[in-house]
């Protein structure tokens, strides 16, 4: 998949369209939150509790509409628990949704360790690693800049608020 090339043809009005298809209001931007299935770098319950708390997070400002992208191997349906318990109705999970056009749709991007970050970068995208994990596998694009540590659902409104003055005039 050519994701530069799919940018370069990504216009405003995909995101409308895109955003139109999936329900989303016109005038919210979007964070893209990679899952992760669970087993890999935490115990399923783990996952569920941090989805769980980002939904919560970020269920009462109306800036942001949160689209959950569930891992190809994620079978375990918490990914939907946590949406329906958190009562955030600025949210959706998605299995099936094409990665590439949320990447290329999104203004955030929330992951633990997915390979999706990296494409993100490309992307000029704000990046926010959740998980003690990423603090060892993105730790050098932490320290250039390019991404910032989630280290508690505390962090994830007031690191949303300074996206613009981090991203301004950043390129890669």
């Amino acid at each position: 998949y050519d994701l530069i090339k799919a940018k370069e043809n990504y216009d405003e009005g995909s995101i409308i369209e895109f955003k139109k298809r999936e329900n989303i209001n016109s005038n919210k931007k979007i964070i893209l939150f990679i899952g992760d299935p669970g087993e890999l770098y935490n115990s399923k319950e783990q996952k569920y509790y941090e989805e769980l708390d980002l939904l919560k997070a970020l269920k009462d400002q109306d800036k942001y509409f949160l689209i959950i992208k569930v891992h190809p191997s994620d079978t375990s349906g918490l990914s939907n628990l946590a949406l329906d318990r958190s009562n955030n109705k600025n949210a959706m999970v998605s299995k099936d949704i094409n990665i590439y056009e949320c990447l290329t749709a999104c203004d955030v991007v929330i992951s633990k360790s997915s390979t999706a970050v990296i494409e993100a970068m490309l992307l000029n995208k704000f990046i926010l690693l959740y998980n003690v994990v990423s603090h060892n596998i993105f730790k050098r694009a932490v320290d250039y800049g390019l991404a910032s540590y989630i280290d508690n659902q505390n962090d994830i409104l007031s690191l949303l608020n300074k996206k613009d003055k981090q991203m301004s005039g950043f390129e890669v």
